[in-house]
């Protein structure tokens, strides 16, 4: 005999992993007559508004519980349904194969475009992230304006979409490491090598600017070196146009924060992209960040505080003038960094050049000691015709 209609089941004892479509927290809750879909529309208003004002928004799952709508058992059922259904992923026109990386907003999987016969990268949108219908919005908006982009140093931009409610980004394939897979704790980089790295990534951010985009989250996990030896700057989920973005809102990794970003400043720039790369390069060639600390928060007190030595000071084999470089990259007050990328890679490219040329200096060769000068003959007294008198 079947329950009425509404009366959630508290426990399936072996529920069905949903189609991809119910992927979604709410989804799966309605699905399994957990919640109806009167209350989840509810539930996500509140989320929307909350979001508007700035305050903290919790997540889905855990708003129901606390308005009582879903037991605390439920939501685990839930969650274990989502974990099972990521597993038996599927998206139309993808053959999708492992996982290559995970972060808070998704997790990455290498996989064959069927229509093209290429390997592309497939990022997928986290389901809690999933919930909310603004995130969404501005993830798809985003990931349009980066498949616009088209420059050799940042990853391409393919498409973007949704099947059956997962949200997905396909992105140009980079076979090969991430930056902070080579870095080694305390070992720093040849100092060349990290400004060839430092250039590209800036012209990278020029092009992303020309275009109105601020990465937001500059870091060497989203530098990808290709076998070809390029650098290309991936991760543009958190961009944003222009100087925008909500106030109070931390984006971005707090190693590699701007002070701006650590206020939780609304009108970021480019310049909080060409400190978090002066963070980078200073990570590069002194072996390890400016600053660090026991706890984010205190972390993001010292970049917002505290002036950071120069990586010459750490690392006394990094030039002066490369140091320099990173030091004015990493001022505290925007207006006193470089005001444009391009700026950034014009003063890398000098430090480049210098180092090339005194790396390629003829040496000369030390003169061979000069040999004892011959004892001058005696000089003889000159002889002067005497004046003879002349008599009268």
């Amino acid at each position: 005999m079947k329950p009425p209609p509404g009366t959630p089941d508290p426990a399936p004892k072996n529920p069905a992993a949903p189609p991809s479509q119910e992927l979604q927290f709410g989804a799966v809750a309605v699905r399994l007559g957990f919640i109806t879909k009167d209350r989840l529309e509810k539930a996500l208003g509140i989320q929307r508004n909350l979001e508007a004002a700035g305050a903290r928004v919790a997540k889905l799952g855990e708003m129901l519980v606390e308005k009582g709508w879903i037991s605390a058992a439920q939501a685990s059922v839930i969650r274990k349904i989502q974990s099972t259904a990521e597993d038996a992923l599927e998206i139309p026109g993808f053959r999708l194969h492992e996982e290559v990386g995970r972060g808070q907003s998704g997790r990455v999987l290498r996989a064959v475009q069927i229509s093209m016969d290429r390997v592309v990268a497939l990022k997928v949108l986290h389901p809690r992230l999933a919930e909310n219908a603004e995130f969404v919005a501005r993830f798809v908006r985003e990931a349009r304006a980066v498949a616009r982009l088209s420059h050799p140093n940042v990853v391409q931009g393919i498409d973007v979409g949704c099947a059956g409610g997962v949200h997905y980004f396909v992105m140009e394939f980079v076979e090969g490491p991430s930056l902070k897979q080579i870095l080694q704790p305390g070992q720093a980089l040849d100092e060349r090598y990290a400004l060839g790295l430092g250039i590209q990534v800036a012209r990278a951010l020029q092009h992303a600017h020309e275009n109105n985009l601020v990465h937001r989250d500059v870091k060497p996990g989203n530098i990808l070196l290709a076998k070809s030896g390029a650098a290309k700057l991936a991760d543009l989920g958190l961009a944003i146009s222009g100087g925008g973005g909500a106030s109070g809102a931390l984006n971005g990794t707090p190693t590699y924060m701007s002070p701006e970003q650590a206020r939780g400043a609304s009108d970021v720039d480019i310049r909080s992209d060409i400190y978090s790369l002066g963070v980078t390069l200073f990570h590069l060639v002194a072996g390890a960040p400016p600053f660090s600390g026991k706890t984010v928060d205190e972390l993001l007190a010292r970049h917002q505080r505290e002036v950071p030595p120069l990586a010459c000071q750490v690392n006394p084999a990094v030039s002066l003038a490369t140091s320099q470089a990173i030091g004015c990259a990493l001022q505290k007050d925007r207006a006193r960094r470089f005001a444009t990328p391009a700026d950034f890679a014009t003063a890398l490219e000098h430090c480049a050049w210098a180092l090339y040329h005194a790396a390629t200096a003829p040496v000369m060769p030390a003169a061979p000691p000069a040999a004892p000068l011959p004892a001058a003959p005696p000089v003889a007294s000159p002889r002067f015709a005497q004046r003879r008198t002349r008599r009268t």
